[in-house]
């Protein structure tokens, strides 16, 4: 096995097995028959590389499956952007981060922020639908008449958050979230109550 998979491996990865009038070659576009879990595979991995895919099927709708199932967002990073109006919604993510970036209006419905360290990021009135904070810790950022229907924060720091202006309709989705005084106080004043 050790041949088979470390000699053998390495004989081609260095060429030897090459004709040698053949010059390397790297593919612009690539098709593929089979829309299913290998080919969406197969595409995810080349479109990693960078080189775009065809996937073709039986039919359209086994080729969309195909192409959902291999269109993710993985380790994407955007710092200082301009993403207003941004609309994330469905988009399958992994490892995704924002630093120093402006999210005013975007759909982020859905999106993890779990156990992230969030920066500078104006996520007043995003759609935060269904998004997970929990043990974020949130710096500079602003949350202004953000929708927060079921989103999560449990064990999220949010002291340096700006939450004004925020509906308190479900107070359980803080639950376990670290506010501080001032922020307490703000969000309590819109429901009348004065913190001494």
């Amino acid at each position: 096995m050790i041949n088979t998979f470390f000699f053998n491996l390495n004989a081609i990865k260095s060429g030897q097995s090459r004709p040698k009038d053949v010059p390397r070659f790297k593919p612009a576009k690539v098709g593929l028959l089979g829309a299913g879990m290998m080919g969406a595979g197969i595409a995810y991995a080349q479109a990693s590389k960078g080189i775009a895919t065809v996937l073709k099927d039986l039919n359209l709708e086994k080729a969309q499956a195909g192409k959902t199932y291999s269109a993710k967002l993985t380790q994407a990073r955007f710092s200082g952007c301009k993403l207003s109006g941004a609309n994330f919604a469905g988009a399958a993510t992994l490892d995704l981060t924002f630093a120093a970036c402006l999210l005013v209006n975007a759909t982020l419905s859905g999106i993890s922020f779990r156990k992230h360290k969030l920066t500078e990021l104006d996520f007043s009135d995003a759609d935060l639908t269904g998004a997970d904070f929990r043990e974020a810790e949130l710096e500079k950022c602003s949350m202004r008449e953000a929708v927060l229907k079921n989103t999560q924060f449990a064990g999220a720091d949010l002291r340096g958050c700006d939450l004004g202006a925020i509906e308190l309709n479900d107070a359980r989705m803080f639950k376990g979230a670290l506010i501080s005084k001032a922020q307490a106080s703000e969000l309590l004043r819109a429901y009348g109550l004065r913190v001494a």
